[in-house]
């Protein structure tokens, strides 16, 4: 059992009791899911402005018996829920000299490579409340009639009508995470990946023989592999905009650690 997961390894003695090699897989991959609460940037702002011209309109066509009907509804929450689903990627096969300096001590020095067998350490899937994208719908369906009315009465009331402001409504809801931005559109989610080296040295220190004297042995080791800067990749991600909302899910600790420790527990049978 080691922190990268539990499997099976095979060791075959190099140079007698001194020197063994083992190879072998560990399996591990465990889900962590949490939220956070996206801001709807500036849409209440945008309709409230865009209701106020009407108003303004409305009063000016008031003589002539004329008003635009149409309002938009400013029912738009101030955030919505993002729920936010990560898996941790450990799964990997390993292949690992030891080193005994002294024939009588069980003391070893490991050192090797541990390969992924996932591209990414970590995915992340964030999934948008739907009821964004409903009110979305309503809103839309609310600009077309006030294009069509506004359209209708420009022709005799050009001056009165000339400033309602139609709002333009977003296809897409765009959000930064780790200082890069990526747009979400409606019924997607947004996939991403923390990206390390798949090939990854390892180095530890340990006590214990994998080849025992008897048919049984116990080891400890202590390490850790090396998997360079982790790198955040989606195919969501656009040109970065500073105004997008933020999604509080902090990958910091996990961008700026290179290594991944291990502490394995390994029980031995020796069959020849």
């Amino acid at each position: 059992f080691t922190l990268s997961g539990a499997g099976l390894q095979v060791a075959v003695p190099v140079v007698t009791d001194h020197l063994v090699f083992k190879a072998g897989f560990n399996y591990l991959a465990f889900p962590y899911n949490t939220g956070t609460n996206i801001s709807t940037g500036d849409l209440p702002k945008t309709v409230s402005n865009a209701n106020s011209k009407i108003a303004e309109a409305n009063q000016k066509l008031a003589p002539y018996g004329e008003r635009i009907q149409t309002t938009l509804s400013s029912n738009f929450a101030s955030s919505y829920n993002m729920d936010i689903a990560a898996k941790a990627n450990l799964s990997n096969i390993k292949a690992l000299f030891e080193f005994y300096p002294s024939a009588k001590s069980s003391f070893h020095i490991t050192a090797g490579v541990y390969a992924g067998l996932s591209e990414n350490l970590v995915d992340i899937t964030l999934s948008l409340d739907n009821r964004f994208w409903s009110e979305v719908d309503r809103l839309n369906a609310d600009v077309n009639s006030l294009r069509s009315e506004v359209d209708a009465l420009k022709s005799k009331y050009s001056e009165e009508v000339g400033n309602v402001e139609i709002p333009e409504v977003p296809s897409e809801l765009k959000i930064s995470m780790s200082d890069k931005t990526y747009s979400v559109r409606k019924g997607g989610n947004l996939d991403a990946g923390v990206k390390t080296l798949q090939v990854r040295p390892y180095l530890g220190l340990g006590f214990g023989r994998s080849v025992p004297d008897g048919h049984f042995g116990f080891q400890v080791d202590l390490g850790a592999w090396y998997h360079g800067t982790p790198q955040l990749t989606s195919p969501n991600q656009t040109s970065y905009d500073s105004s997008a909302p933020k999604a509080k899910f902090n990958l910091d600790v996990i961008e700026k650690v290179p290594v991944y420790p291990v502490l394995s527990l390994q029980l031995f049978y020796r069959i020849f």
